[in-house]
């Protein structure tokens, strides 16, 4: 499976930029969530744990700080659904998050 994270800068309307904190890639990124346990992270052995970075998020015509995680699916979580939240972003804290099935 495939999951992209981005996180927009500035404001597209009038062309300005922004600095962000981001976490490291190295740092946790994504939680699969069964209620408020962690099932599984990504990356699953985290090398960085309080890793940050300023990033300078330009305006248009590529206004975001993308990142693609290829996540290969274990097999030995139970079927059911999970929600995923994206930790990329530091200040502020924000936790996007999407519904995923197993079947």
């Amino acid at each position: 499976m495939w999951i992209f994270s981005s996180v927009e800068g500035g404001n597209p309307v009038i062309g300005d930029s922004a600095l962000v904190t981001a976490r490291g890639e190295c740092a946790l990124n994504l939680v699969l969530l069964s209620g408020t346990s962690t099932v599984r992270t990504f990356p699953s052995n985290v090398t960085c744990p309080d890793s940050s970075l300023l990033v300078f998020v330009f305006g248009p015509p590529d206004p975001t700080l993308d990142r693609y995680f290829r996540w290969v699916v274990d097999s030995g979580i139970p079927v059911g659904s999970y929600p995923i939240e994206g930790r990329m972003l530091v200040a502020p804290d924000l936790r996007p998050a999407f519904t995923f099935e197993i079947r």
